[in-house]
Order: C-alpha cells, then structure tokens, then sequence
C-alpha cells in the first residue's frame, strides 16, 4: 500500500510540475502581449486559461484523493470538509 502511495505522491508531483510550466508559460505570453499590445495573443491567453484551470482542478482533485486515502477513518470528514460548491473560486463578493 506505501508503494502505492509513493507512486501516486510522485504522480502528484509531475502534475503540479506540468501545471506550473503551463503557469509560466501562460504569464510569459501575457507578459509579451502587455508588452507588444498583442490583442490576438492577448485573446489566446485569455482561451488558454482554462487549460490552466482544468490542470488545478486534476492536481486538487488527486491531492484530496491522496489525502483521503492515507487520512485514518475518523479523519476523513475533516480532509474533505471544506470541500463545498465554489470552493477555490475566485470571490467578488466582498
């Protein structure tokens, strides 16, 4: 089961590694579009941001799995407890 474990745990890492390549890659080209006044750019890195948002949501997700998995019994209320509609969204309501 610890192999398991560490094999996903390493998983995990190379998930959280591709998403912040995306991360950087993302804030590079909208770097250059500010720079440039690139309006075409601009708009592919707006699109783009939802490839981002989706990798989050894979790394989230599997670190909750994780997190659950190796949680004793009566802790699993608590590591998923927080979850709830919107949670991790951006808020504007003050």
């Amino acid at each position: 089961m610890r192999m398991v474990f560490h094999g996903e745990l390493e998983q995990l890492g190379v998930e959280l590694a591709t998403m912040c390549g995306l991360a950087a890659e993302t804030m590079e080209r909208a770097t250059r579009a500010l720079l440039r006044c690139d309006l075409v750019l601009d708009e592919r890195v707006i699109s783009d941001d939802d490839v981002l948002d989706a990798a989050r949501a894979r790394c989230e997700n599997h670190a909750f799995i994780l997190l659950t998995l190796q949680a004793p019994v009566g802790a699993r209320h608590a590591v998923g407890g927080d979850q709830h509609p919107g949670y991790g969204e951006d808020r504007t309501d003050g």
